[in-house]
């Protein structure tokens, strides 16, 4: 009979195991083998993953391009009287950027155009600055009412270099401004005033315009101040070596017998002139009031008239800025009213303003050449005189200020 024994079932080998095997103990597992770590062993290093920088953004790179070209006019301010430049081609998110990131540590006023992509850069000068004088009686007008204003909120206030945001995204910074003041928030301007010395009227006409835009802004006055510019002479190379340094010959040479508005000349070159002075009054939807040959001449006596004419034109303004009878009560107050403007006083320190700017390019010019034989610079560091503009434009004001008191009958 055949066997009928199930055949063995094999689970993890390939051969069956015999009976030795299966009698055989189980051998215990290995001890791990432990590392050895000698002392002197040093410790391997972190891996050091290499992190980008962050790429810059497209407005952060042109906003260093806008304070390189900035950086450079500024340079060139240092050997100029003003600097009036435009930077085309700059769009808004870019100039947002660059006046949050940059604008505060330019030494200059900063204005952008828009659509138009423009930005404007100015260095003003002492001549550009002496328009203060004119708008004295406008600072009068506002301190007397306010007086008649018990309410902070509601009083009227001035200010100069304010930054005013169009509604066109345009940014403007006027040269002075009159408006009411608003709680919480900037003034709110109805007339505001420009200045050019060398911006050209062309571009003084269009940021006019441009203020315009915004529905408050009530009138912009353009007052315009030419003189040809001279640039400082190429020759000769070299100075006699007698020739005074400017802080010790120029004031009584220029000012000694100096008449209002001369040409200032030193050493045979014309440093300084004005030429013309002009006004243009601007409102929406109103022709442009002009108001020419402002400046002091043979023909004083309609020089009279036309500077009254302004000061009419400046009381309309102000009359349409205020409520009719808020600005009868602030007149009440005034002696005379507000008006006539000074301008004999504005005249005067124009005029101290023109000499201080010729005395400032004189001297720049004179401490880049030649002296003598020697080949000695005038502002050679082992004989400087530390010449302070500042201090200079004072004593000038005063000289010029006694002599003009003397012979200030030019109305």
């Amino acid at each position: 009979m055949a066997d009928m024994t199930p055949p063995p079932i094999i689970t993890s080998r390939t051969t069956p195991r015999t009976s030795t095997e299966e009698s055989r103990p189980s051998a215990p597992p290995a001890a791990p083998v432990p590392a050895s770590t000698p002392s002197s062993t040093v410790a391997p290093s972190p891996i050091q993953l290499y992190t980008p920088k962050p790429s810059k953004s497209d407005e952060e790179i042109r906003s260093e391009e806008i304070c390189g070209k900035i950086d450079g006019l500024s340079r060139e301010f240092s050997s100029n009287d003003q600097i009036y430049a435009t930077i085309p081609q700059v769009d808004l998110k870019t100039w947002e950027f660059f006046h949050l990131k940059h604008a505060e540590s330019m030494n200059c006023k900063l204005e952008y155009l828009h659509p138009e992509n423009i930005i404007i850069v100015t260095f003003p000068s002492g001549v550009h600055g002496s328009f203060r004088a004119l708008l004295k009686p406008v600072d009068a007008f506002v301190d007397a009412l306010n007086l008649k204003i018990p309410q902070v909120s509601q009083q009227f206030t001035t200010s100069t270099n304010e930054d005013i945001k169009l509604p066109s995204q345009s940014s403007i910074t006027p040269d002075f401004g009159f408006g009411q003041r608003i709680p919480g928030f900037y003034p709110r301007f109805s007339i505001l005033f420009e200045c050019a010395w060398t911006q050209s009227s062309a571009q003084l006409r269009q940021k006019a315009k441009k203020c315009l835009e915004d529905p408050t802004v009530l009138a912009v006055i353009c007052l315009f101040i030419k003189g040809p510019y001279t640039p400082p002479p190429t020759s000769p190379s070299s100075l006699p070596p007698d020739v005074k340094l400017p802080e010790l010959g120029f004031v009584p040479d220029v000012i000694g017998e100096r008449t209002l508005f001369a040409p200032v000349k030193y050493l045979g070159h014309v440093w300084g002139t004005i030429s013309e002075i002009s006004l243009e009054i601007y409102e929406r939807s109103q022709p442009v009031a002009e108001f020419d040959k402002l400046m002091p001449s043979e023909d004083n006596l309609n020089l009279l008239s036309r500077q009254k004419s302004v000061d009419r034109a400046l009381l309309m303004l102000l009359i349409k800025a205020v409520r009719k009878e808020k600005f009868e009560a602030a007149e009440a107050v005034l002696k005379d009213g507000p008006f006539p403007s000074d301008w004999v006083t504005f005249y005067n320190t124009l005029d101290a303003r023109l000499v201080s700017m010729a005395y400032s390019r004189c001297a720049k010019w004179m401490g880049n050449h030649i002296v003598g034989a020697g080949k000695r610079k005038c502002e050679k560091e082992d004989d400087k005189q530390n010449i302070n503009d500042n201090e200079h434009d004072e004593a000038i004001d005063q000289i010029l200020e006694r002599r003009y008191k003397k012979r200030a009958n030019i109305q």
